[in-house]
């Protein structure tokens, strides 16, 4: 099973105490009262030897939620969780000299299920009924798909959205998968123009991941630093604080595309026969190879308009074919984001596909390896992509397509 490490929760429920305040737990699924305050969770009367609670917020209502997250379910764990009621309702009700209703929220990630546990704890004279939270029970692909056609038109998230962005890893269950989220939510998050958000939530995301890899020593202390700034902003000390750990957790090793794309040469590529058709000439010399790239921001935005300018690139680039093959290369999640979110565009858009497709004077590439058609052909046109800056870094040519040139 894999588990959050300590320092890992420690940091998430910091930054989520300083947003939490003043709003609602409605990221949970938690109809609750709006968070007046964020209160210290460093109770004295918690035993030395426990780890302190993760968050503890002051209602609306004026009763007090106690949070703590979970990533396995033990049933002992209700004894601690008994202590830090018993504890917090002392404090509190001392210092505001009154008595204080207490929540006692447990958040558990997509690796536990609502059947394996229990809110109960019977000891007779006392009982304890904790309320549960379970992220295997949020719906990881709607909200992803509506986070990233938000971050696609360019709209600013809300609070709780930004939170969402965040906890998405954790809703899917065991390590391989929330590994998978955790890189998908870093390509959606750098993807949002609000620099102040994007950092917020790059932030959180790299919280869950082992390392962070960066393109450049410069761009590594930027992260540090940023990392730093952060933790003392939220009353983070300690560890939290020490470059040296964070320098074994982000590291500058360069970008892995960056390196592949400048290691391999045109001559060890494997080519398809079918490719091989369009690129040669009749004298066996090679045509010039156009990479064009469409990517899936450009069609939600422009929408119909997308549309015609591709078809006017193909019977532009149609003409030329004696001496220009173009390598007709769009996004790989083309079809699943367009097809869901807008289905009547998909459909036209599936249409010119097939057309580009049987007419066969061009290449389709729809594989997996986006480097080969990056050392394969002699210039970059279209869309403006994660894949300019990589096309960028091999001196080749690079024209952005002007979607109202026709």
């Amino acid at each position: 099973m894999c588990e959050i490490a300590y320092q890992n929760k420690d940091i998430t429920s910091k930054l989520f105490a300083e947003r939490f305040q003043g709003k609602s737990l409605k990221v949970y699924g938690l109809n609750l009262p709006p968070v007046r305050q964020a209160l210290p969770t460093n109770i004295p009367q918690i035993m030395a030897n426990e780890l302190k609670i993760d968050n503890v917020f002051l209602l609306e209502d004026n009763t007090i939620a106690v949070i703590d997250y979970e990533s396995d379910y033990k049933k002992r764990n209700k004894h601690k969780y008994v202590r830090y009621v018993n504890h917090v309702s002392e404090h509190y009700g001392r210092q505001w000299k009154k008595d204080v209703i207490v929540r006692m929220i447990v958040i558990y990630t997509a690796d536990v299920e609502r059947s394996e546990t229990s809110d109960l704890l019977d000891a007779g004279c006392l009982k304890l009924e904790t309320q549960s939270v379970f992220l295997s029970e949020m719906n990881s692909q709607e909200i992803s798909r509506r986070l990233y056609q938000k971050v696609a038109d360019r709209i600013p998230l809300s609070e709780e959205e930004l939170m969402e962005f965040i906890i998405l890893p954790l809703t899917y269950r065991g390590k391989d998968e929330k590994n998978k989220s955790i890189g998908e939510s870093v390509r959606m998050a750098n993807q949002m123009e609000d620099e102040e958000q994007r950092v917020f939530v790059l932030s959180g995301i790299a919280v869950f991941a082992d390392k962070v890899i960066v393109q450049s020593e410069d761009m590594r202390q930027i992260y540090i630093n940023e990392f730093i700034k952060a933790a003392k902003a939220n009353g983070l000390t300690g560890e939290y604080l020490d470059r040296s750990m964070l320098e074994k957790k982000i590291l500058g090793l360069g970008s892995p595309k960056f390196d592949k794309v400048h290691n391999v040469k045109r001559e060890d590529l494997v080519i398809p026969e079918e490719w091989r058709k369009v690129i040669e000439k009749p004298d066996g010399t090679w045509k010039k190879i156009i990479f064009y790239n469409t990517s899936i921001n450009a069609l939600l935005a422009q929408d119909e308009k997308m549309l015609e300018k591709m078809r006017s690139v193909f019977r532009t680039f149609q003409e030329q074919q004696e001496e220009i093959a173009l390598l007709w290369r769009p996004h790989p999640l083309i079809r699943t984001t367009i097809e869901t979110l807008r289905p009547e565009l998909w459909r036209e858009y599936a249409q010119i596909v097939k057309q580009y497709r049987q007419e066969g004077w061009g290449i389709y590439d729809d594989t997996a390896d986006m480097d080969r058609a990056v050392v394969l052909s002699d210039a970059y046109y279209g869309d403006s992509s994660s894949i300019v800056q990589i096309y960028q870094d091999t001196g080749k040519p690079v024209m952005i397509q002007n979607v109202d040139v026709l």
